[in-house]
């Protein structure tokens, strides 16, 4: 739907917006607003909306991030899915685009439509926020493989000597994910992808 960004970027959460019309009572579906970390800022730009849209009121409905797209599937399909929702940026929106408003006659009213385009001209999505993707290194591995854990590698052919030095010395995986879902390799290859892909692929991407 979108070219990637091209910048180091991890996952990109975008703002879809259902077929049926909109009513003054939004309904949003997300997987964060429920999340301590992310709520004040959610209920801040909730109250700054319905400051700013009188009558307007903005309901959110966190859904468990595991069952995310199985239940909003099945919302959408049954034709009883929510106003707006969240969506990952790339296929996981793509492969809703039958079930979203196209925005296009909106897009003066909406702030940074110029950087992206959307299908085929059209514009179902909105990117509303971008998150860094951090590797940390342990220390005490390096200095056991005799690397210099002071000197982390800074090319790809760097990182390669480094998983190879780090292996030689036993069964230790050179990449570990630390969150509970297992999934983070995808967010590398996405920002691998940014730079490293022609337009024909980051399309298929």
């Amino acid at each position: 739907m979108m070219h990637i960004v091209k910048q180091a970027m991890a996952a990109v959460a975008m703002t879809a917006i259902a077929a049926p019309a909109l009513s003054a009572e939004l309904t949003v579906w997300d997987w964060k607003s429920g999340d301590p970390a992310a709520a004040s800022y959610i209920q801040a730009a909730k109250e700054k909306f319905e400051a700013e849209n009188s009558g307007d009121t903005v309901n959110f409905v966190m859904q468990p991030h595991d069952q995310y797209y199985t239940i909003l599937g099945t919302a959408l399909t049954s034709g009883k899915g929510p106003d707006v929702f969240l969506l990952h940026g790339g296929a996981q929106t793509r492969a809703r685009i039958p079930a979203l408003a196209d925005l296009s006659a909106h897009s003066e009213n909406l702030v940074g439509t110029a950087d992206f385009e959307g299908e085929e001209g059209k514009l179902y999505a909105l990117p509303i926020t971008i998150q860094g993707f951090v590797v940390y290194y342990n220390k005490e591995l390096y200095a056991d493989a005799g690397l210099d854990p002071e000197s982390p590698p800074q090319t790809w052919d760097e990182l390669v000597a480094v998983c190879e030095a780090i292996k030689e010395k036993g069964d230790v995986p050179c990449f570990a994910m630390g969150n509970k879902e297992g999934f983070g390799a995808e967010f590398l290859l996405s920002s691998l992808a940014a730079s490293m892909l022609t337009d024909d692929q980051q399309q298929a991407f």
